[in-house]
């Protein structure tokens, strides 16, 4: 039991002091700052005039905002859109290049008359039904590796445009 009571007094005596430390040298740093060893007083900031001695501009620059409100577009997922005119021929060889997918045939057309201008290759675009997503193809490669160099050149040639190109084989059946 006086184990007790000399842990709870010397924890109390300890808890006091560090508070006691933590408050006075608060007290000692503004004294040092302010006190009698500082020789110029403190500065004092000069204050605005008063508001009704500044001009007021006589125009001020206005906006008008007009808000239309019209209604959101609604599309129809359960239908892919048309397919353009240079859709649905898959490629002859083994590889190919995938350089995209898109769900709106219009990026899909995009991608393809880039291609077209930039490289000497053929160019396909088709549907795949399984994600109804447009796929933009390029070239005809009859190795893994051969369509693996062109990509590499292209990606090296183009790097924001074909980063994320990938080469395809084609399904065996």
């Amino acid at each position: 039991m006086k184990l007790h009571l000399f842990l709870f007094v010397s924890m109390s005596v300890i808890a006091g002091l560090v508070l006691a430390g933590c408050s006075s040298s608060g007290e000692s740093q503004n004294a040092g700052t302010y006190g009698s060893e500082q020789t110029t007083p403190p500065q004092t900031i000069p204050t605005p005039p008063p508001a009704s001695s500044q001009k007021t501009p006589e125009k001020i620059d206005t906006v008008t905002v007009t808000r239309q409100d019209t209604q959101r577009p609604t599309y129809d997922t359960t239908t892919p859109p048309p397919m353009p005119a240079s859709a649905g021929e898959m490629p002859k060889g083994n590889c190919s290049i995938q350089l995209g997918a898109y769900k709106m045939p219009d990026n899909a057309d995009r991608i393809i008359a880039l291609a077209k201008q930039r490289f000497n290759q053929p160019v396909y675009l088709f549907l795949d039904k399984s994600d109804m997503l447009y796929k933009v193809m390029m070239g005809d490669f009859p190795t893994k590796d051969a369509a693996r160099s062109f990509r590499d050149a292209i990606a090296q040639q183009y790097p924001n445009d074909y980063k994320d190109a990938w080469v395809w084989e084609k399904p065996q059946r």
